[in-house]
């Protein structure tokens, strides 16, 4: 485990692009299990894991593309 955390640790100090991606991918993550707990819980319903990780995708994603689109057009002449 101590490793993976110095490869993440790493990779976000050399490069902005992936600290940003780090910092939206862990409350994303945290904020579907607690979801998807919570529906466990009180409507005895889940979902696949495979599920929750596309949407957790889809959010990152979709979070992330004004941010690409704004550095797309500051490069464009």
């Amino acid at each position: 485990m101590a490793d993976g955390k110095n490869v993440v640790k790493g990779l976000a100090a050399r490069n902005r692009n992936i600290t940003l991606i780090l910092k939206l991918i862990f409350p994303a993550s945290l904020y579907f299990i607690w979801r998807e707990r919570n529906q466990r819980l009180h409507s005895a319903t889940s979902r696949p894991t495979t599920s929750i990780i596309k949407e957790i995708k889809m959010i990152v994603r979709t979070r992330l593309d004004p941010l690409s689109r704004a550095q797309r057009s500051t490069l464009l002449p």
